[in-house]
């Protein structure tokens, strides 16, 4: 009986875990399809946590408003972490999935442009820099 709670809580917390990280991807939730996909894949891979990957994954699961500064921070800090690799995998599903395919193929730009990748560029380094100092206190 307690082996079934615990692959039933596990099951839980993956499912959560890949809501997480898809809406983090897509800013929209996930199909059912795709956590499917990614609960699969986290229980044929083998990843090495350390015991701060343990600590991040339960802050991200509480404060999933963190999990960009985390994922800019972890980039630079710790690219081989279990969460890097984690968010790595959920990419990969979601870019196999038909219903996302307009997410990667390329789009008419506007003469705009040029301005919204300097302030994606200025925004992604300064989650960098926020990422850093969380990852360095976590």
């Amino acid at each position: 009986m307690k082996k079934n709670q615990d692959l039933s809580s596990e099951k839980a917390l993956l499912d959560k875990e890949a809501q997480v990280i898809a809406t983090y991807l897509l800013g929209k939730k996930a199909n059912g399809q795709v956590i499917n996909l990614y609960q699969q894949a986290m229980q044929v891979l083998e990843l090495n946590y350390i015991n701060k990957d343990r600590k991040i994954l339960q802050l991200l699961m509480k404060r999933r408003y963190l999990l960009p500064y985390l994922d800019a921070g972890l980039a630079i800090l710790r690219p081989n972490s279990v969460v890097r690799q984690k968010i790595l995998v959920m990419s990969a599903i979601i870019e196999t999935q038909y219903q996302y395919a307009s997410l990667f193929l390329n789009q008419k730009l506007s003469c705009f442009y040029l301005f919204t990748i300097a302030w994606v560029g200025t925004r992604s380094i300064l989650k960098a820099i926020l990422g850093i100092i969380l990852v360095k206190v976590i």
